[in-house]
């Protein structure tokens, strides 16, 4: 999740003002999740809700990018129906 957190926090900071400058670190967290979310898996309830609850709220803080949230929302879902069928 640190990632994921990272990116979303540096993007709202960028979102936020005239002055911010974390294009940089925006882009080296884009890349960290884009590997994430490539093979993101989790049987952990708490990493799962605070996953979903993560690409639900703050999908539209990189409105440039979605995708990765669409598709680590995609692949948490999965992994928590599998939790909840075990």
């Amino acid at each position: 999740m640190d990632p994921i957190d990272g990116y979303v926090v540096y993007s709202l900071l960028q979102n936020s003002g005239p002055d911010a400058m974390l294009s940089d670190e925006i882009s080296e967290y884009r890349k960290i999740v884009s590997v994430k979310v490539g093979g993101y898996h989790s049987s952990d309830p708490l990493d799962l809700g605070m996953t979903l609850w993560t690409t639900s709220h703050w999908r539209e803080t990189t409105p440039e990018d979605t995708a990765w949230s669409k598709s680590l929302t995609k692949s948490a879902v999965k992994c928590l129906r599998k939790y909840l069928n075990a």
